[in-house]
């Protein structure tokens, strides 16, 4: 079946509605686990006096994503994808990053570096905009709208590199192709490039059904938004391997 937004829904909400107990299960563990990954932050951050606003990441903060967070957060990827490939994965599938713990370090830090200078490029963005439009206008109110302008091309710019790396953990970890750091990097923006727009279309979808979800309180969240939104999104993934493998052959 080849890739397409209606594809990956209807064949997630598929394995959701036959599988729900099974990935039900894993969305629980998962969550506390990063709930228990959460309050080991705020710990260190506590033990060297860190006192971060809402938002800010701190150097803990970052260590505990890179070395911990990145590396075990693919596992309910794997464990969704195994639904979606007709096997019975156990629960110690969602610890299965660790065993491409290295090479998910090192695609986590990539990570960080990519998004950090898209971030720290919307900051200059928005200084350069809001003085322009402050000596445009001759006062000085030009800030509010260049750090809106900045905040726009950001939020374009991440979703862009978001869609297009999207994959590279999965890549890395999944037993069918465990690829290295720099070849799932490449795989990944290779495989996403010929069906980017209905990739985009699906994650701004799958991220609004998890703030909906969320904003209706915790159960809902858990019960649908996060094990209906992974389904989904590795649905995605398996049709647009399979088919890139397809080709290939």
């Amino acid at each position: 079946m080849p890739f397409s937004f209606e594809a990956a829904f209807g064949s997630g909400y598929m394995v959701f509605k036959h599988r729900y107990g099974s990935i039900l299960g894993a969305v629980v563990v998962f969550i506390l686990v990063m709930i228990g990954a959460s309050l080991v932050g705020m710990v260190l951050n506590r033990a060297f006096d860190l006192h971060p606003n809402p938002g800010e990441v701190t150097i803990p903060d970052a260590l505990i994503s890179i070395f911990f967070t990145n590396v075990f957060a693919v596992g309910i990827y794997l464990y969704a994808i195994q639904l979606h490939r007709g096997e019975s994965p156990r629960m110690c599938t969602l610890f299965a990053g660790f065993g491409r713990y290295w090479a998910l370090v090192g695609v986590g830090a990539l990570l960080w570096l990519i998004f950090g200078a898209i971030a720290f490029a919307v900051l200059i963005v928005a200084g350069l905009s809001g003085s322009f439009l402050m000596f445009s206008i001759g006062s000085g109110s030009g800030f509010g709208p260049g750090a809106a302008l900045g905040v726009v091309i950001g939020v374009c710019v991440a979703l862009f590199f978001f869609v297009r790396l999207g994959f590279v953990a999965i890549l890395c970890a999944d037993p069918r192709q465990r690829l290295g750091v720099s070849a799932s990097f490449s795989t990944s923006w290779r495989v996403t490039g010929p069906d980017f727009w209905q990739l985009l279309a699906l994650v701004i979808v799958l991220a609004i059904i998890l703030v909906v979800s969320l904003a209706l309180l915790t159960l809902p969240f858990i019960f649908v938004g996060v094990p209906l939104c992974c389904l989904i999104y590795t649905a995605a993934y398996e049709l647009i391997m399979t088919n890139g493998q397809t080709a290939s052959a």
